[in-house]
């Protein structure tokens, strides 16, 4: 996802047409569009140097994926740290300020 979001997000046709997925991710990501698919977890690491072996794996021990319906972890993160993204951003626009003000006290 990185910091400006998903890039490439699959359509919901091509979700249609697949016979099994792979989540391949070291953060929570959204799954309920892939409700009733053949799912396979794994980390990037051993998606990026154990392709093979991966690929493998996934076509043997692939489960139905069973959404829960519960909220959505992700975007219960999202909110978790709402309040810190927005002061972090001000502290760093606030930061060279602080640093001139302290700089022309010193020299005065």
């Amino acid at each position: 996802r990185g910091s400006v979001g998903a890039k490439n997000q699959l359509t919901e046709q091509e979700i249609a047409y697949a016979d099994r997925v792979i989540i391949a991710a070291d953060i929570e990501v959204p799954l309920d569009r892939f409700n009733g698919k053949k799912m396979y977890r794994t980390k990037t690491g051993p998606a990026l140097k154990k392709t093979a072996e991966e690929m493998d794996k996934a076509f043997e021990q692939a489960t139905i994926y069973q959404h829960s319906g519960s909220a959505n972890s992700a975007s219960a993160a999202d909110e978790k740290k709402g309040a810190y993204n927005p002061l972090m951003t001000g502290v760093s626009h606030m930061l060279p300020v602080v640093v001139a003000g302290g700089l022309i006290i010193a020299l005065s």
